[in-house]
C-alpha cells in the first residue's frame, strides 16, 4: 500500500486533500490535459500535409470537423489551431498553479494558528516540555514542509489525468503498442519503488535532524550573551557546527536518493523509447506520421511516470514533518482534556513567608538570614550584584 490509512487521515485532516477545492483544481487540470491532447492530435494532420500518402482516420475526421466549421484543411489552419490550444492550455496551467500556490500559503497560516492555539491551550507542564527551539522549528520549517505535500498531491492528480488522456489517444492509434507501453511503465514504477522507500526513511531522519538542530540553536542563543562575556564564543560555534553536520548528512541522503532515481528514470525512458521505435520499424505496422505521434505520446507517458514517482518521493520525504506536527497537537489536546476532566479543585495561592534564609554559592555568601513576605498573586524579585 502506497499510503497507510493513518497517513491519508492526517493529510485529509490538516491539508484538506479531499475537499471541494481539490475537485476544482482537478477540473482545471483535466481541461488543461484535454487541450494538451488536442494539440498532440492536431500534429498528425499537420505532418501528413507534407506527405503524398493517404491520410489516416484521425486526420480525415479532423479535416471533416474543420470543413463543418467553414475552415480549410491545410497546414496554416492546423498550425494556428495548435497555437490557440497551447495558449489556452498555458492559461489553465497558470491559473491552476496560482490557486495551488495560494492554497499552500493559506494552509500554512491555518496550520500554524491551529498548532499555536493547541499548544497555548494545554497545561503548563505540557508547554515547558517543549523547548523553544522545538516550537520554533515546528512553526516554520516543519509547517512549510508539511503544506508542500498538498502541492505534491495536486501534481499526482495532474499526472493521473494526463496519463488517462495520453493512453486514450495512443489506444486509438495502436492498441497492441499502447498495452506494451503501459506494461513497461508499470514495470518502471515497480523497479523504482525501492528508492521511494529509502527516500521516506531519509526524510524522517531529516525531520528529526532539523528538529534537533533548531532546538540546539535556540537553546544555545538563549545563553549567547553570557558565553560572550566569558569568552566562550568558539564553544558555541563548535556546538552549532556539530549539530549542522548531522542535518547535512541527512539532507545528503535525501538528495542522493533523488539523484539516483532521476538518473535511472532517464535511462529507462530513453531505453523504452528506443525499443518502441525499433519494434515499430522492424514490423512496419504504422506509417511514419503516426509513428512520430506515438513517440511524442509515449515520451509524455514515460515522463509522467517519472513525474509521479518524483511527487511520491517528495511526499515521502515531507510526511514526517506533518506527523511531527500531528503528534504535538495530540499531546497538547491530551493535556488539555486531562486538565478539563480533572474534577479536583486547584488550590488558591497563599502568601509565602521566608524566615532567616541563608544561601551560599561557590564559597560566597549570597543571602544572610533574610526574612521577607512574598504576597500571593504579586511579582516579587530579589536583585543584587552578579
Amino acid at each position: 500500500m502506497i499510503f497507510s490509512f493513518k497517513t491519508l487521515e492526517i493529510c485529509s485532516k490538516h491539508l484538506g486533500i479531499f475537499k471541494i477545492r481539490t475537485l476544482i483544481i482537478s477540473i482545471l487540470l483535466l481541461i488543461a490535459g484535454i487541450l494538451d491532447g488536442f494539440s498532440i492530435i492536431a500534429i498528425l494532420p499537420t505532418i501528413q500535409s507534407f506527405q503524398t500518402s493517404s491520410e489516416s482516420e484521425i486526420s480525415t475526421k479532423i479535416g471533416e470537423i474543420l470543413k463543418s466549421l467553414g475552415l480549410q484543411s491545410n497546414v496554416q489552419t492546423y498550425v494556428i489551431f495548435i497555437i490557440i490550444i497551447v495558449v489556452l492550455k498555458s492559461f489553465f496551467i497558470y491559473f491552476t498553479k496560482k490557486i495551488i500556490g495560494y492554497e499552500i500559503a493559506n494552509l500554512s497560516r491555518s496550520l500554524r494558528l491551529s498548532l499555536i492555539k493547541k499548544y497555548l491551550e494545554s497545561k503548563w507542564m505540557n508547554i515547558i516540555n517543549f523547548s523553544q527551539g522545538e516550537i520554533t522549528n515546528s512553526m516554520t520549517l516543519q509547517i512549510n514542509r508539511s503544506t508542500s505535500i498538498f502541492g505534491s498531491f495536486c501534481d499526482i492528480i495532474s499526472v493521473c489525468l494526463n496519463l488517462i488522456i495520453y493512453i486514450s489517444i495512443a489506444l486509438f492509434i495502436s492498441i497492441n503498442i499502447t498495452i506494451l507501453s503501459i506494461f513497461w511503465s508499470l514495470l518502471l514504477i515497480t523497479l523504482m519503488s525501492y528508492f521511494l522507500t529509502l527516500s521516506k526513511k531519509a526524510g524522517r531522519i531529516q525531520t528529526q535532524a532539523g528538529k534537533w538542530l533548531s532546538n540546539k540553536i535556540s537553546d544555545m542563543f538563549n545563553v549567547v550573551k553570557s558565553q560572550k562575556v566569558m569568552g566562550e564564543e568558539s564553544k558555541l560555534i563548535s556546538d552549532i557546527d556539530a549539530e549542522s553536520i548531522k542535518l547535512k548528512n541527512s539532507v545528503k541522503k535525501v538528495v542522493h536518493y533523488h539523484a539516483i532515481l532521476a538518473a535511472l528514470q532517464e535511462i529507462f525512458l530513453v531505453f523504452s523509447l528506443g525499443i518502441l521505435i525499433l519494434y515499430i520499424y522492424v514490423n512496419k505496422i504504422l506509417p511514419l506520421s503516426e509513428v512520430l505521434i506515438l513517440v511524442i505520446i509515449f515520451h509524455r507517458i514515460f515522463s509522467q511516470s517519472v513525474r509521479i514517482q518524483s511527487s511520491f518521493q517528495k511526499i515521502f520525504s515531507n510526511i514526517g514533518s506533518l506527523e511531527e506536527i500531528e503528534e504535538i497537537m495530540k499531546t497538547s489536546i491530551k493535556n488539555q482534556e486531562d486538565f478539563r476532566n480533572n474534577k479536583k479543585k486547584i488550590g488558591t495561592f497563599k502568601n509565602l513567608e521566608i524566615v532567616k534564609l541563608s544561601l551560599s554559592f561557590a564559597g560566597k555568601k549570597i543571602l544572610d538570614k533574610v526574612s521577607l513576605s512574598i504576597l500571593a498573586n504579586k511579582i516579587t524579585t530579589i536583585i543584587g550584584p552578579s
